[in-house]
């Protein structure tokens, strides 16, 4: 295994920043790895909620030609993105969850749209794939911001939610990223040496990891980062809501040994975030349902102290992500402070076990 830190904030809705350096970066660190270089071409990548639209919504039951032909326009508005520049993919949700039709994300900060919720889909049965790309694969991400314009369907007599017997519904999940994106990852592949067999979001992928059995339990999981956090709602292992808080570690320490002091004032924003998603899914994405439990993964876990105060802010059990119990790694010892940072890495790995 390797750990290795690549430019800030590379990440961009168009496609990532910096490529030949991080290219440069990913190949050395294959090749100091331990406890061996680690030889394998097929790479797993996982995106970052912030350059991902998604969303979880009911439409209406169609025969399967017909959901094929009317879905990409209904994705399209919910995501509000045009077609012709993005890579998407969609699902039918099994879930206890019932969407409030048109229920729009409410904002962060004023005048700040937040995503609203996510599932997953696997990459080689993606629509809109870009060049030889293969679609999005078990992404599940934040709806956010797009410089694209909505696509809409000509006809409007095309099946919506609102059309036809309201007792026949599903509850669809899709997720769509920028081919400029996608391509930007193919190159980076390339460059690095690499064969991208797969692309994820990474609260799934940490989500896997983090969530021992599919018993449907709704969680929500918060992954505090250096750079920033995130804060995820789950439904067993399958995310619903995901949203981005520019809060990281980095605002308190780059070094965690003690306890820290006055945490809940100083992740006030973390805090105020968990408020804000847990009362847009308990109202428009699950109502009638309760959040039962709270993970904690990345460098925040950590924090001697991050549990007790996670608890008394939200009352809610919390525990912290072990990704490594279901991994064996022989006489090679994780150090205790890195295991956390590998959840989203387990997960890749899992997705294909």
């Amino acid at each position: 295994m390797a750990l290795a830190k690549i430019p800030v904030n590379p990440w961009k809705t168009d496609g990532l920043v910096d490529v030949d350096k991080i290219a440069a970066i990913i190949r050395q660190a294959l090749a100091e790895a331990h406890p061996h270089p680690i030889t394998t071409k097929r790479a797993m990548v996982a995106l970052p909620e912030s350059v991902i639209f998604s969303a979880t919504f009911p439409f209406q039951d169609l025969p399967p030609h017909e959901l094929k032909e009317a879905l990409p326009f209904e994705i399209a508005e919910k995501l509000s993105i045009n077609l012709e520049e993005y890579c998407f993919d969609y699902e039918e949700v099994t879930s206890k969850c019932r969407p409030i039709e048109n229920s729009a994300p409410a904002p962060t900060k004023p005048g700040e749209k937040t995503p609203a919720t996510k599932p997953v889909q696997p990459l080689d049965s993606a629509q809109g794939k870009s060049s030889e790309s293969a679609p999005l694969d078990n992404a599940r991400g934040k709806q956010g911001k797009s410089d694209g314009t909505t696509t809409k369907p000509e006809d409007s007599a095309a099946p919506t939610a609102e059309t036809g017997d309201p007792a026949k519904r599903l509850t669809i999940f899709a997720v769509a990223a920028k081919k400029s994106l996608i391509d930007s990852l193919l190159e980076l592949c390339e460059k690095a040496g690499l064969e991208l067999a797969a692309i994820d979001v990474k609260p799934g992928a940490i989500a896997r990891a983090a969530v021992k059995n599919e018993d449907g339990k709704i969680r929500l999981l918060v992954d505090m980062g250096m750079g920033g956090t995130s804060a995820s709602i789950l439904e067993g292992k399958s995310l619903r809501v995901t949203a981005t808080i520019p809060w990281g570690i980095h605002a308190i320490t780059n070094v965690i040994t003690e306890p820290v002091e006055n945490l809940r004032d100083k992740a006030a924003p973390v805090f105020d975030e968990l408020v804000h998603i847990s009362k847009f899914f308990e109202n428009r994405i699950c109502p009638g349902h309760k959040i039962e439990e709270l993970i904690i993964s990345g460098s925040g876990a950590t924090i001697p102290n991050v549990v007790d105060v996670f608890h008394q802010e939200t009352g809610l059990p919390v525990a912290l992500s072990t990704p490594f119990t279901s991994v064996d790694t022989g006489r090679y010892k994780v150090p205790p402070e890195m295991a956390h940072t590998f959840a989203d890495a387990i997960g890749l790995a899992m997705r294909v076990a």
